[in-house]
């Protein structure tokens, strides 16, 4: 957080191995927060309500395990992504967004020439693969992604991209997977678009 600047920082628990509704919020000391649910004295008065005690303890039992692991998980994930990224740019017209190297281990971002973004996450869906369209940060409603247009990706870009996230347990048969979907979800959204040259 220092390094960051940051005065509050969320955790999610699924991406460490918690259970899915596992979280917290570490806030600054000194940063100012306002209650969320009114009428009780829980988490230093900012929420009302009981505590999940299991969430806690899964959550802190996962980021112990985390933090021991974090080398060998980053470097497993660089290299998942790796494997992902090159058969994503097989399939033609699709560039990479942000850099190659350096990235966050595990998040590839991509977007597909004359293909929607939401039309291809449906597409994938259909095809067993979860992603998101736009980023991860956005509920665009037909806009362009804010996090995208910071990164310079401009129009039509922006609204054909896509987020695809490998978890600790996703494997490299899982990764082929996803790049096949990927290119039968494209080829068969090009096929049915007026714009496709």
């Amino acid at each position: 957080m220092d390094a960051m600047d940051a005065d509050a920082l969320v955790v999610g628990g699924p991406a460490l191995g918690a259970p899915p509704w596992a979280g917290a919020l570490v806030v600054r000391p000194g940063a100012r927060l306002h209650p969320l649910i009114e009428g009780g004295i829980e988490e230093g008065g900012k929420r009302a309500g009981a505590e999940a005690l299991p969430a806690v303890v899964g959550l802190g039992a996962a980021a112990e395990i985390a933090r021991a692991e974090m080398a060998a998980r980053s470097a497993r994930m660089e290299a998942l992504a790796e494997r992902l990224i090159a058969g994503l740019l097989a399939v033609p017209d699709v560039r990479l967004n942000g850099p190659r190297r350096g990235r966050i281990p595990g998040n590839v971002h991509v977007s597909a020439g004359w293909v929607e973004g939401e039309s291809l996450a449906l597409a994938m869906a259909a095809r067993g693969v979860a992603v998101s369209p736009g980023s991860a940060c956005t509920a665009h409603g037909g806009k362009a992604a804010p996090t995208l247009e910071a990164i310079g990706l401009e129009p039509p870009w922006t609204h054909s991209a896509v987020l695809l996230t490998l978890g600790r347990t996703t494997t490299e048969a899982d990764v082929d997977a996803a790049v096949a979907a990927f290119a039968d979800a494209v080829a068969a959204l090009r096929a049915m678009s007026p714009l496709t040259p």
